[in-house]
């Protein structure tokens, strides 16, 4: 086996940055802050900068006053260095309000959590990564929970009303200016990310919806520039609004994606969302989206998951009987329906007019297909057995709700659809399927509905889409243009905040997802962030953040250190195997240590990752390292195993006999 031996040399080292000048070493310390320029976030040398990153969620959703029971789990000093090895460059570092600030204690900061947050900033600084702060959790509660998805502080509607409201924004506006106060300076920190995913209220039109969460962004951007002029604000997007009374969903026809963008007076901003598109693959088995807990999507497929209808005004109605007996069944069938000129999809209905109060249950809906040959295929059902599932969409109500109702399954098993309380004259739940007419076959839809008086009956509404999307990679550029337009329009730079998908989505076309939606991010120079590092459902480890780390999903892993990965800054050295895919190194030992190894191809993508423990006698260590092609890139770590702190590595020629 013939080895090609490896010296650090200077001469190579030099050779080594010529050929790849763009991963030459820098240092943000020496050179100042990262910041925006039109489009472009910039490095601390002035260059173009496309962030990736990784997101520690630090047990942020409890209020987390101890943090050895909470955040200090979620990760170590080790962290750093492995996010460091795998070519990520920072960290979005979510927070509680609470690491800071007790509410019997307004405006009164612990030491204790800066101190923990000082322990990361050398951390992240020993690796070489930078940190986005954000807050995951300000007071009045953790955002993105809503009445429809569990989670603490009823949807943290207390930030934007009811009693004391006022006050937690001024706490919020009052801690950030702290923390933009104690780490003015540090060039470690690449910014400030404002509130995680937005929830506030609907008001009457939706310039006035936006402008509640417009007002508190500008309140907390003026107060932290009059302390700090040096970091990047990161300002996300609205993500929706709720009723104000009871935090249930409105009207979701009062805005667009794009109308929930919006910019502040500030020049070093970067705009935010987050990619979860689309939710049906990427959040399948989320047992807090329960319309997507059954979701069974393969990436990439066929199916519709996105379309534009101009005409919603035309409906097919069943044709049947009047429902006027409390505690009996009636059975519905619709007339056959064909692919026209004006529909070429349908969407199932349990329509409610008339319930005016009362109470109306709808179970065992389906649509069938026949085929020219005469083949019947049932391409919808919804027996509502354990749960809404695919029929979880509420839309229409007039102070009413559409529930599962566990007891009252046709046939005295199994459960039903029932929609009740609504004063108003017309209520409505909608199945979250379309179904798209395909030539030559005649849909037929059919269901069971009891209760109530008037006419209630299952409905499918029969409608032309002029534009179909299928889950692909078509699909997710579309989907991130419609952000991308936003910076471009405004010039401003864009920064996909969180993206990921769920654990179940492994054996579905996960490795092909995260391919194609890097691959568009690196097209577009689009900085992104994947979500999370230590989560029970969507982490790096998948164990809920307070306890202790399990091992690594090396699926993910490898997905992205191949396809995320960039080449890391630092020392790096340039050898050509001899052909047989293994080179042998011979490393001077130093004191007892960790070695990672990462190897890079010339396309900048990572091929492998090894550690080694090293330095456990006098001489030289040799280490082989197969699946190394020609002109692979070694990028060397070499760690003190109590400090993790990087130590010089020295290569030599191999000794005499090797």
């Amino acid at each position: 086996m013939k080895v090609r031996q490896i010296a650090f040399l200077t001469a190579a080292f030099l050779f080594v940055t010529q050929l790849f000048p763009a991963f030459s070493p820098a240092s943000a310390a020496d050179a100042g802050f990262y910041r925006v320029s039109g489009q472009q976030i910039l490095d601390p040398d002035g260059s173009p900068a496309v962030l990736k990153g990784i997101s520690f969620g630090n047990s942020n959703y409890g209020n987390p006053s101890d943090i050895s029971m909470g955040p200090a789990a979620d990760h170590d000093a080790g962290s750093y260095f492995e996010l460091a090895a795998m070519g990520l460059d920072h960290v979005r570092f979510e927070i509680n309000y609470g690491l800071f600030e007790d509410d019997n204690a307004p405006y009164q900061y612990k030491q204790s959590g800066f101190d923990w947050l000082d322990q990361n900033i050398q951390w992240a600084k020993d690796a070489g990564i930078h940190l986005i702060l954000t807050m995951k959790h300000p007071q009045g509660g953790y955002q993105a929970a809503t009445s429809q998805m569990d989670g603490p502080d009823d949807g943290g509607k207390s930030l934007w009303v009811g009693e004391g409201y006022e006050e937690n924004q001024a706490r919020l506006v009052a801690l950030w200016t702290e923390i933009a106060r104690r780490y003015a300076g540090e060039p470690a920190i690449i910014g400030y990310g404002l509130i995680n995913e937005p929830v506030v209220p609907q008001k009457a039109t939706a310039q006035e919806t936006v402008a509640q969460l417009k007002d508190l962004y500008q309140r907390i951007a003026d107060g932290i520039r009059t302390v700090d002029t040096n970091h990047i604000l990161f300002v996300e997007r609205l993500l929706t609004w709720f009723n104000a009374d009871d935090y249930n969903a409105t009207d979701w026809n009062l805005m667009g994606d794009l109308d929930t963008l919006f910019l502040i007076d500030d020049s070093n901003t970067v705009y935010e969302f987050h990619f979860y598109e689309p939710l049906s693959f990427t959040h399948q088995g989320a047992d807090w989206l329960p319309q997507y807990e059954d979701s069974d999507v393969a990436y990439p497929s066929d199916t519709v998951v996105r379309y534009t209808c101009s005409d919603w005004s035309s409906k097919a109605l069943f044709q049947g009987q009047e429902v006027r007996a409390e505690g009996e069944w009636t059975y519905f069938e619709s007339e056959p329906i064909t692919l026209t000129d004006r529909y070429n999809f349908l969407q199932l209905q349990a329509a409610v007019p008339g319930l005016n109060g009362g109470t109306v249950w709808f179970d065992d809906l389906q649509i069938t297909r026949k085929d020219s040959d005469g083949t019947v295929t049932v391409v919808e059902s919804h027996d509502f057995a354990d749960g809404l599932g695919q029929f979880g969409g509420s839309y229409f109500q007039n102070g009413g709700s559409a529930q599962w109702d566990d007891r009252t399954g046709r046939g005295g098993a199994g459960g039903s659809l029932r929609i009740s309380g609504a004063s108003g004259s017309w209520d409505n739940a909608n199945s979250w399927n379309q179904v798209f007419l395909d030539p030559g076959c005649t849909y037929q839809v059919s269901g069971w509905v009891k209760g109530g008086s008037g006419q209630q009956v299952p409905q499918v509404s029969c409608l032309y889409a002029e534009e179909l999307w299928r889950l692909n990679e078509d699909y997710l550029r579309y989907m991130l243009e419609q952000y991308l337009q936003f910076g471009a329009e405004n010039n401003v730079p864009m920064f996909a905040g969180e993206w990921g998908f769920h654990k179940n989505c492994y054996g579905k076309g996960a490795e092909a997802y995260i391919r194609d939606l890097t691959a568009l991010f690196q097209s577009y120079g689009l900085s992104s962030n994947y979500h999370s590092y230590h989560d029970s459902t969507f982490g790096l480890y998948l164990a809920e953040e307070w306890q202790e780390r399990p091992a690594r999903n090396e699926t993910l892993y490898d997905l992205l250190t191949r396809c995320y990965g960039q080449i890391p800054r630092g020392n790096s050295i340039l050898y050509g195997a001899a052909g047989d895919g293994q080179a042998t190194v011979y490393l001077e030992n130093q004191d007892p240590g960790l070695l990672l190894i990462t190897a890079w191809d010339e396309s900048g993508r990572l091929t492998t990752l090894r550690t080694r423990q090293v330095g456990t006698r006098a001489g030289y260590t040799r280490l082989s390292l197969p699946g190394c092609e020609d002109d692979t890139l070694l990028r060397l770590f070499f760690l003190e195993p109590d400090t993790l702190a990087p130590l010089s590595a020295s290569w030599v020629t191999p000794p005499a006999g090797a």
